[in-house]
Formats: C-alpha cells, structure tokens, sequence
C-alpha cells in the first residue's frame, strides 16, 4: 500500500507521544488499505512496529482514545476503532486525498493543456467505449 505522510505529521499532537506509539501509528498507515482498514492482531502489529506487546496495547489505547491536543476535532481526536478483523483509522481518507502543492499545480496545468488542445476551447470528456 502506499500512504502519504506529510511532514505536518512532526506538528501533530502524535509527535508528543511515546516512542512505540509513534512506531506503531506510522506501521498502522503504511499498513492499511485503500479505506483505511489495517488488519491483523495485536501481537502480529507489534512485531511489525517492533515494539512488544505490552508496548503495543498501550499505544493501542492511546490511539483509541480522546485527544484533547489534536487539532482535528472529529472523533474527539481519536485515531482508530476497533473492528472485526482488525482496526480502522480514523480521518484516513480525509488524508488521503489531501493534495499536495505539486499535485494542484499539475492538475491545473492539466487543466489548461486540455482546453488549449480542445477544438471549442472547452474542457475534452473522454468517451466511455
């Protein structure tokens, strides 16, 4: 899976926390998938961050919890829920499909390619053959 980490993420109220809580949120999102849905059992994440086990139900319960530090209000700040088969984390579309500066400025240069290239001057529709 690919996830983008912004480098905002050193600002976040994340960066406060432990040392495994950290390792163990940067292992959740390069594990999840297109949704958001990282999947496993807690012993399997904790040898994949490379923390123990009691290292990783802490940092679970950090990350299911309310932080009153975040600066993104929705779900109280929590970062994940539990759910059958594994756990989601919270807000991960909403970063997904934040765009960086370079991905705006490409989709604008896209953008006026196309209408320069368009017999009408309008944006081109690709047929659905």
């Amino acid at each position: 899976m690919y996830v983008k980490v912004f480098g905002t993420i050193l600002d976040s109220s994340i960066w406060l926390e432990d040392h495994a809580t950290v390792r163990l949120w940067l292992t959740m999102l390069v594990s999840a998938d297109e949704s958001g849905f990282v999947r496993g059992l807690p012993p399997l994440l904790a040898s994949k961050a490379r923390v123990t086990d009691e290292e990783c139900e802490v940092a679970l319960e950090t990350l299911r919890s309310p932080d009153p530090l975040s600066g993104t209000p929705d779900h109280e700040g929590r970062r994940i829920e539990d759910v059958d088969g594994g756990w989601m984390l919270l807000n991960y579309e909403k970063y997904r499909e934040m765009r960086t500066r370079a991905q705006v400025l490409n989709a604008e240069r896209q953008e006026r390619y196309r209408k320069a290239h368009s017999k009408d001057g309008k944006k081109k529709v690709a047929s659905e053959d």
